[in-house]
């Protein structure tokens, strides 16, 4: 999910969406609802972190208008994501031209908030069901990771 805590500005997720991907060359998804134009969701994955070190390992995040959450939206966005990370040659409209194909590990940081859903942790279970597994807790979030190339092995997933 997101960690917005103000509504942005169509210019701020313009500028968003052309450095992730022209300048990061990873996906940016967007859902649009058909009958009305309204943009109900998106999903992107941006560098973890600018060291050298974290060349190979994305952050995601995901966004579903509350208006449409329980309807598979963020799943079929997230599932879109990882089909375009793990192979973006064989997802063409998933994927920016010149896309990057070394991604080995993705990040989803989430917030708990123990009044939430399933005690705050339905998020969690909800990357599980994905194969990301969890790595790190604190107090206000939890860490998990999902290893995009085939040759790594399940357990390198994580949760954030």
């Amino acid at each position: 999910m997101t960690f917005a805590e103000e509504p942005r500005s169509l210019a701020e997720y313009e500028t968003d969406y052309e450095t992730i991907t022209a300048t990061q060359r990873l996906p940016y998804l967007v859902a649009v609802d058909t009958s009305s134009s309204a943009v109900v969701g998106y999903s992107n994955a941006h560098l973890f972190h600018t060291r050298a070190a974290y060349r190979f390992t994305v952050e995601i995040s995901l966004f579903c208008d509350p208006t449409c959450t329980g309807r598979g939206l963020g799943s079929r966005l997230l599932e879109s994501l990882l089909d375009a990370l793990r192979d973006p040659a064989a997802h063409p409209e998933l994927a920016p031209p010149g896309a990057r194909d070394d991604v080995k590990n993705v990040i989803a940081l989430m917030a708990v908030d123990p009044n939430g859903k399933g005690d705050g942790l339905a998020l969690k279970a909800f990357y599980e069901r994905f194969g990301f597994v969890q790595v790190s807790s604190e107090v206000a979030f939890t860490s998990l990771s999902f290893p995009c190339r085939p040759s790594l092995s399940r357990a390198t997933r994580c949760l954030y």
